[in-house]
């Protein structure tokens, strides 16, 4: 093959418009074909450290993550966590469970009900903030229906903050009202704000009794 130092010397944007998007494999072919073997040594450098800084990049925010577990359910201190877990911030008050500043709105346990229709599809509810407001800072605490007809009793507790409550709506016609009996357990879930871990006040569904 011939090769011309004074004509690849001056490589133009334009030269390497038929070489993009090309794998090492199709680069060797074209090198063949084009018989410009030092344009196309040149892309296949090119090419293989685009791939190694992307591979690095991506192993790199892997890293950085699994550097920083989420640790809600651990009572030791992080720096990884915008709040620790050390105790989960509820009590119980005349009967019902409260945070530090708030009543915990009965529309919050209501979205945990099994429906009249038979759906049993919502395993847990955000109670206090994510980035956003959670259940009990909601503008909606019982989406889609009415928190005024919701009223629950807690039955019994039992370990790891868990607690049998019965949860009740008022509904028309002689039915009167509609019931479920479910086991829930207050948890603090790790979520992540971009690259902040935020330990949420959560509650989950563990079954009905």
């Amino acid at each position: 093959m011939d090769y011309s130092p004074s004509k690849d010397s001056n490589l133009k944007q334009e030269d390497f418009e038929p070489f993009k998007n090309k794998g090492r494999a199709d680069l060797l072919i074209l090198a063949k074909e084009t018989g410009n073997r030092m344009k196309i040594i040149f892309l296949v450098i090119v090419s293989t450290y685009a791939v190694i800084a992307s591979s690095e990049r991506i192993h790199g925010q892997e890293q950085r993550f699994e550097a920083t577990p989420p640790q809600c359910d651990q009572s030791s201190d992080t720096t990884n966590t915008t709040k620790t877990a050390a105790d989960l911030d509820y009590f119980i008050k005349q009967g019902k469970f409260r945070t530090v500043d708030n009543l915990i709105p009965p529309g919050c346990l209501a979205q945990l009900m099994t429906e009249l229709n038979g759906d049993d599809s919502v395993a847990a509810v955000f109670l206090s903030r994510t980035r956003l407001r959670g259940c009990i800072d909601a503008n909606y605490p019982y989406p889609g229906g009415d928190e005024e007809k919701i009223d629950y009793q807690i039955v019994s507790k039992m370990e790891n903050d868990t607690y049998k409550v019965r949860v009740c709506q008022s509904v028309d016609g002689s039915l009167r009202e509609s019931c479920s009996k479910i086991i829930v357990r207050f948890v603090n879930r790790p979520y992540r704000n971009k690259d902040t871990l935020v330990c949420v006040l959560s509650l989950e569904k563990l079954g009905e009794f």
